[in-house]
């Protein structure tokens, strides 16, 4: 192997094992991106599974009813 192909090869691995470092102090997402309570929030907001859209979503509750993000109805979910 020629020096320069050496040199660009250790360069390389260099680079890598310092990418791979930040990578792994990358703070791992949750998928919760939201707080449980904004200071100065109207409405209470919590993590619920919404049987109309399969997924689990924000939902504000509004006294004893409780929203998903897209507005369905969730029954039982203020339990």
């Amino acid at each position: 192997m020629s020096d320069r192909l050496t040199a660009g090869a250790g360069v390389l691995m260099a680079s890598l094992s310092g990418l791979f470092g930040i990578a792994r102090l990358w703070p791992i997402p949750t998928g919760r991106h939201r707080t449980p309570r904004i200071p100065g929030q109207l409405a209470r907001q919590r993590f619920v599974h919404c049987p109309a859209c399969r997924v689990e979503t924000t939902a504000t509750i509004h006294g004893s009813a409780l929203l998903c993000a897209q507005g369905h109805t969730i029954l039982g979910g203020t339990k």
